[in-house]
């Protein structure tokens, strides 16, 4: 008996043709905004003072729900790059301490890593050794 095995398990799923569920609920919550404010100056104002705010709310909703950036969706692109722009460059050392590498993945724990070195057998640590000495002796050729 053949059984299908499920492929790209990690997509989401779609709702209307290519679009998923959150592209979907992005469209629907931009276009509202962008509904409410045309309706707040098409009565009061004409075409060209209503027209500016509602395209650039509309292609920054158009953005979002559907460009990806290096595979990154949008949204998180512009998360990554706020957080680029104000995080330090420089990275200081501190024993025991939590290191957050980004806003949206969990800390690692410096602890976990040297407990991970330190678990090491004396036969895995010789042959390290003979390895970084077979390296050194290449390197000074």
């Amino acid at each position: 008996m053949q059984f299908k095995i499920p492929q790209d398990v990690q997509r989401p799923d779609t709702i209307i043709g290519p679009i998923t569920f959150a592209q979907l609920g992005t469209l629907l919550v931009g276009g509202a905004i962008d509904y409410a404010i045309y309706m707040a100056l098409a009565n009061t104002y004409y075409w060209y003072v209503w027209a500016g705010p509602v395209s650039i709310i509309g292609l920054i909703t158009i953005a979002i729900a559907f460009l990806k950036i290096g595979d990154m969706t949008f949204s998180r692109f512009i998360i990554y790059y706020i957080e680029f722009m104000f995080k330090p460059r420089d990275r200081f050392w501190s024993k025991n301490d939590e290191y957050y590498y980004s806003v949206l993945k969990k800390p690692i724990l410096i602890a976990d890593v040297e407990d991970k070195h330190q678990q090491l057998t004396e036969d895995e640590l010789r042959e390290k050794r003979k390895k970084l000495q077979e390296i050194s002796k290449i390197l000074d050729q």
